[in-house]
């Protein structure tokens, strides 16, 4: 779902972010994520379809350090469907490894259930152009799949597509992202727009000033997340997703931000 889900270019531009080295990506990004993603932020997103509360997203920015002289932060998404609906039960969290210019070093998915507790882990070794994945339970102590695969290109995972659109919005270009999701390299394709727009949430009384992004998938991710999306950024230098619409394979779904923790922010007022 993230997915779904700063560096302002005033200009409009069609970057294809593909077959970028690491030393390549650094050398034309310089801009320091440390103010746009805090360590401790928190954002909690209400998920609906056909108007009823089907469930809840939590990012949070666990920590922030420094690698060989890269900044590197460390996310995750707890997904939790709402238990008051019947026959349906979504337990989920996804971890993130996020280096440089955000591209993912390390993705994390669990699965919870009653019976059992999965995971699947993606180690980008993008100098070697290996990723290394493995699949089994916690709760039986099994592997099931310890195998390889090609990195050709730096990569996005299923949580760290987050940041990178909050990274590169409030411009004006589209993008055609690698992800590698599902064992394999898949595409998200996203167009900035940086023109100013007036969005209402329930948990502020004011107009929030956001810019737009849209784009498509390639690929089924969580909750059946499939082909196109729309979702808003305030437009300042947090970039905080506010809202967002997305197809699924039953209709449509849509999110919105309910609370957050973040020191010294408050959503843009949107002025005419």
């Amino acid at each position: 779902m993230i997915i779904l889900l700063i560096v302002i270019l005033f200009w409009q531009t069609d970057y294809l972010f593909e077959n970028n080295s690491v030393k390549d990506l650094e050398s034309e990004q310089s801009l320091n994520t440390t103010e746009m993603f805090p360590a401790g932020e928190e954002l909690y997103y209400d998920v609906r379809y056909l108007g009823l509360s089907i469930g809840e997203l939590k990012f949070m920015i666990n920590r922030r350090y420094n690698k060989n002289g890269k900044p590197v932060f460390e996310a995750s998404v707890d997904i939790r469907s709402n238990p008051a609906i019947p026959f349906v039960k979504l337990s989920q969290l996804y971890n993130s490894v996020i280096e440089g210019e955000i591209y993912s070093r390390f993705f994390r998915g669990i699965v919870r259930s009653d019976d059992d507790t999965t995971y699947t882990d993606y180690n980008f070794h993008y100098e070697a152009k290996k990723i290394y994945m493995q699949r089994g339970s916690y709760t039986k102590k099994e592997k099931w799949i310890d195998t390889t695969f090609v990195a050709d290109t730096l990569l996005q995972d299923g949580l760290s597509i987050f940041y990178f659109a909050r990274f590169h919005s409030n411009a004006s270009k589209k993008i055609n992202v690698p992800c590698f999701v599902d064992e394999k390299k898949v595409y998200t394709k996203i167009n900035f727009y940086n023109k100013t727009e007036a969005i209402d949430i329930n948990a502020i009384n004011y107009d929030i000033a956001c810019v737009k992004l849209d784009g498509s998938t390639d690929f089924v991710s969580v909750f059946g997340l499939t082909g196109d999306f729309e979702g808003w950024f305030t437009k300042d230098a947090a970039s905080i997703p506010i809202k967002a619409k997305l197809n699924v394979i039953l209709g449509s779904i849509n999110l919105e931000l309910k609370k957050w923790n973040r020191p010294n922010w408050t959503p843009p007022v949107y002025k005419k």
